[in-house]
């Protein structure tokens, strides 16, 4: 998207009052004159009849001409449903010389002279406003279903994905160099206690402008049954909050801007808000707890560094070196992931020294406490990236304080980073039938079927492991939701 106004700005401010009764009446459908329930309702069945392609019937990638009355779709895929072009809007423009469309997802601007999304403040002044009444004015309603609706949806029951289903399965468009970020957000579509946290309808939203409410808003739009790829633009500009590079301008680590969407979680979600202890969603998913121990191997004294050195450290990844001699594999070209977490827990310290004996000091890592997601990071270094082996399923006992209970977990999702600088994903569907290890690719718009072979194959660079066996289901508030 364009950061700055085009030369058409003009034209905006000829077409203000058309941009609100767009956003007012086709998008958030939120009458600010008249909150009624079933005033607004019937915006709402307007927007389904009328919201839609005038030429091909289309409801996908709608947008609105900023002039008139006219509603066209901004993709074509008639022809060839992997080329995204321009549709009948753009079509429309040419012909009318109606240069600007709002899309109806989002409300931003496009221009088609520029070719490009557009900036307009005021635009954007009208789409606050209006989304502040709105929700205001849904704060002031107690929602009661009608018995019909309560019929409804005891008949419905448990929806279950079946083995050969696609559902949830969605490309996400790259902006130029979004491709860290797009790998991110199937993560964390993909996350399965982080999609039963959204599907519980969880969330209760405090702030103006919120992270957490559009990452809801990422699961809807994914398991929504549409398979064309995503614009998560919504959900970039709450990132933007916490990530101190712009979102697609220049190439940025994928790792990074993970660690800020963890933080906007956790600042945004109400749990984490009222919570003296901070026992909190994210904190329960993300954050694990480690103690570290300085110790000279040679005169086997514990060695302290300063007064923190036993204190509990908390974590939100793993960081592995990748670039170990595993004895398991001499010919130096692989190394497996055990060894590497193996390596983790003990490692030399050649810069610190012991006191009493002067010998180099070892660490050694153990965990009190494991996040339900554990993010683990391998670090390669600049020389030639070693093939790393990692099971689809791995028990942590091996590496906890106290290895009395259940560490087994499940690999659901890999990243992969190239040398190029692109990255792309592997995640693990998860069905309801017999067969759910059923592996895709993920590279921006194009999702494609895999397998755990390829998958082992590739060079990962971030390995996502869920917990298979947890009471986080059970212990939310689902009033009445099933899992």
């Amino acid at each position: 998207m364009s950061s700055v106004s085009c030369d058409h700005t003009d034209k905006i401010t000829q077409n203000l009052g058309n941009y609100e009764l767009i956003v007012q009446f086709h998008i958030i459908c939120e009458d600010i004159n008249n909150d009624s329930i079933e005033h607004n309702w019937k915006l709402r069945k307007r927007k389904a009849k009328r919201v839609h392609c005038k030429q091909c019937k289309s409801t996908d990638k709608i947008h609105a001409c900023l002039y008139c009355p006219y509603f066209g779709c901004f993709f074509n895929e008639s022809k060839n449903e992997l080329a995204y072009e321009h549709g009948h809007i753009e079509k429309h423009a040419r012909e009318s010389h109606h240069s600007i469309s709002v899309n109806m997802d989002h409300g931003v601007l496009f221009c088609f002279i520029c070719n490009d999304y557009i900036y307009d403040d005021r635009c954007q002044d009208i789409m606050d406003n209006i989304q502040e009444f709105a929700k205001s004015s849904l704060i002031k309603r107690n929602f009661v279903p009608k018995t019909k609706e309560v019929e409804l949806l005891k008949a419905v029951g448990v929806l279950k994905i079946p083995d050969n289903s696609y559902f949830g399965l969605r490309g996400v468009f790259n902006y130029g160099n979004t491709c860290y970020a797009n790998v991110i957000v199937q993560v964390l579509v993909h996350t399965p206690y982080l999609r039963d946290y959204f599907f519980a309808d969880q969330h209760k939203c405090f702030l103006k402008f919120c992270l957490t409410c559009e990452t809801s808003a990422l699961f809807q739009e994914f398991y929504s049954g549409k398979t064309i790829p995503l614009n998560p633009v919504n959900f970039y500009l709450a990132a933007q909050k916490y990530f101190t590079p712009l979102i697609g301008i220049d190439p940025e680590d994928t790792s990074e801007f993970f660690e800020s969407i963890i933080e906007g979680l956790h600042e945004s979600m109400e749990s984490s808000r009222t919570s003296n202890l901070c026992n909190c969603t994210v904190h329960k998913l993300f954050h694990g707890i480690s103690q570290h121990t300085f110790f000279c191997p040679n005169c086997a004294s514990i060695v302290e560094i300063d007064a923190d050195t036993h204190n509990a450290q908390t974590f939100t990844q793993i960081h592995l070196d990748a670039t170990l001699d595993d004895p398991l594999h001499p010919d130096g070209i692989s190394v497996n992931l055990l060894t590497c977490l193996n390596m983790y827990q003990s490692r030399d310290v050649p810069q610190l020294k012991c006191p009493k004996c002067s010998e180099s000091v070892n660490e050694q890592v153990k965990i009190k406490k494991l996040p339900l997601i554990i993010r683990m990071n391998l670090t390669y270094g600049h020389e030639k990236k070693k093939h790393v082996l990692f099971p689809e399923f791995i028990d942590m006992s091996s590496c906890m304080l106290s290895e009395v209970g259940d560490y087994k977990y499940c690999l659901y999702a890999v990243i992969v980073h190239k040398t190029a600088g692109h990255y792309y994903c592997y995640i693990k569907q998860h069905t309801s039938g017999p067969n759910q290890r059923r592996w895709f690719k993920c590279n921006d718009e194009y999702v494609s079927k895999s397998s755990f072979k390829e998958v082992c194959e590739d060079e990962a660079s971030i390995l996502m492991y869920y917990k298979k066996n947890s009471d986080f289901v059970n212990e939310l508030d689902t009033r009445g939701f099933t899992v």
